[in-house]
């Protein structure tokens, strides 16, 4: 639950009230030590899932059937700070929009380095991505994310030729091509 509220009924009946909630929203599965969490578009926490959900051969199915939320790996031990782990979750629900709004991409699955580096999976496609460590500077990600739409406009007529996209580099990318 985001949001709830009660008012007494109008008219005011006894023993009568109004309830209003507003629902969270599934944004993202997140891996919180070895613990699989659904996180709501909010950053707050819904609740544990399964990992058994991870291993099942229909595990794209299922997850469509959730809503496609990204799966995160990489955020935080379970031991570490609240705090930390907020700010590092807000990170990555920013910089998933915006890598959706410049790129028009769905990201399927999300890796945070140690460095602080994202490794980035698009739903239907093979390669993965990397994107630098600007987690204070939005802007860092836009620009990384319209160089990755540029490249792959490069690639329309062959995408599979991509083996990895690295974009960590001040405004430069090495883009690895894949054996053929």
């Amino acid at each position: 639950v985001r949001e709830a509220s009660v008012t007494r009924c109008p008219d005011n009946f006894w023993n009568c009230f109004e309830i209003a909630v507003v629902e969270r929203q599934p944004s993202l599965l997140a891996f919180v030590g070895d613990r699989l969490w659904m996180v709501g578009d909010d950053g707050g926490f819904m609740g544990p899932v399964s990992s058994k959900l991870l291993e099942a051969q229909d595990r794209d199915e299922k997850l469509q059937k959730l809503g496609g939320p990204p799966l995160v790996r990489g955020l935080l031990t379970e031991g570490a700070s609240p705090d930390l782990l907020k700010s590092r979750l807000s990170y990555v629900l920013k910089a998933l929009r915006i890598i959706n709004e410049e790129s028009g991409l769905f990201v399927s699955e999300v890796n945070l380095r140690p460095s602080g580096e994202m490794e980035v999976r698009v739903a239907g496609r093979t390669f993965v991505t990397v994107f630098g460590t600007s987690q204070n500077d939005m802007a860092e990600i836009r620009e990384e994310a319209q160089r990755l739409s540029e490249i792959l406009a490069k690639f329309k007529d062959n995408p599979a030729a991509i083996e990895s996209v690295d974009l960590a580099f001040n405004k430069r990318a090495v883009v690895k091509l894949a054996q053929q």
